[in-house]
């Protein structure tokens, strides 16, 4: 009896496996078919770059006496926004040609679950790549 329950599931799953392999690749689900990242060539606006100091403070446990060391620390934070339609991107990097209220040749590179992922802004014959930390919508004026 014990045996029974053993081999139906696998009798089951090699049908259904001989199933899914005799099937045509056209047959398979768009879904599978469209793998590939979208990009979009658009117009992007560069709204504004920050330049910030962030505090941070740690803590270590050493385990041979039982107590906790602190320590703390600064560091510079440098931020990119840049909107490109309807939306903003945020993008944790500065780049000097870019400048501020210039607009540019903008790439968004979309991954397959629909996000932004990556800018690439054009400035002259040079292209600056980002990765996209934040989007958020644009306000109306």
């Amino acid at each position: 009896m014990k045996v029974f329950r053993f081999l139906a599931p696998l009798a089951l799953a090699t049908a259904v496996y001989a199933q899914q392999s005799t099937q045509q690749p056209s047959q398979q689900p768009a879904e599978q078919q469209q793998l590939k990242p979208a990009t979009q060539q658009q117009t992007g606006h560069v709204v504004g770059v920050s330049k910030h100091k962030s505090h941070h403070t740690t803590s270590v446990y050493n385990s041979q006496t039982g107590q906790y060391s602190y320590g703390g620390g600064t560091s510079v934070e440098r931020d990119t926004e840049i909107q490109v339609g309807n939306f903003i991107y945020e993008c944790p990097r500065i780049h000097k040609d870019v400048q501020v209220g210039k607009d540019y040749p903008v790439t968004v590179e979309i991954d397959k679950h629909g996000n932004a992922k990556k800018l690439t802004v054009t400035v002259g014959e040079k292209t600056y790549t980002y990765k996209i930390t934040g989007t958020r919508e644009a306000k109306a004026n």
